[in-house]
């Protein structure tokens, strides 16, 4: 017998068909979007270890250096502190993190004579390198028992890669040099002394003349 398909039957046909290919469709790209996904999670996993490592043996170069390293924000709240900075402020990291790194700036000095304002010097240094230029100077500091020390110190700004224009926060070394400080200190107080037993000497001699 011959069957013959009504208009109908050909528009239902169309429709299955049509939709048939839409499932297909969909079915195909949500197989793509998942295989993007679990790439893309692969892709984040890795890049999650490989910064992990980058920042593993960042901190272990850190960790092993002989200078006071520090790492603040922008604001100057500490982020991290090495060993070497441990030993010569007084602070052991959980002491310091989260504290603003001018708690061992000294308002005191060891000698009025040799002495600097601390507090300008410290507002010089935040203005310098906020504006992306590295600082470099002498300061005086207290350490966590109460001890001054003399140190050289170098404070330069981290930038993010994503604003280059502007610092993410600044990392600062310091060198203890209160034994060269308080060497010069005694040259200086020896020359004076010997400037005074040589004026006193030139005194002598001329009373002694004039008598």
């Amino acid at each position: 017998h011959q069957h013959y398909f009504t208009a109908q039957d050909v528009s239902l046909a169309q429709s299955i068909s049509t939709s048939v290919g839409q499932a297909m469709e969909t079915a195909h790209l949500y197989h793509q979007l998942q295989r993007y996904a679990e790439n893309l999670e692969v892709a984040v996993a890795q890049r999650t270890r490989e910064l992990k490592v980058e920042r593993d043996r960042t901190r272990a170069i850190l960790d092993a250096l002989g200078e006071a390293v520090v790492v603040t924000d922008t604001d100057g709240t500490i982020q991290y502190v090495n060993p070497a900075a441990e030993s010569l402020t007084g602070f052991d990291e959980a002491e310091a993190v989260g504290r603003n790194w001018r708690m061992w700036q000294s308002s005191r000095h060891r000698d009025r004579k040799f002495g600097d304002d601390n507090s300008e010097v410290y507002e010089d240094i935040s203005q310098t390198v906020i504006s992306g230029r590295t600082w470099q100077g002498e300061v005086n500091n207290v350490g966590n028992d109460g001890h001054l020390y003399d140190a050289l110190l170098t404070v330069a700004p981290l930038f993010n890669p994503e604003q280059p224009d502007r610092p993410a926060g600044f990392v600062s070394v310091q060198r203890d040099i209160t034994p060269l400080k308080e060497a010069e200190r005694v040259r200086i107080l020896h020359q004076e002394r010997e400037k005074q037993a040589a004026l006193d000497r030139l005194r002598h001699t001329f009373l002694s003349t004039v008598n």
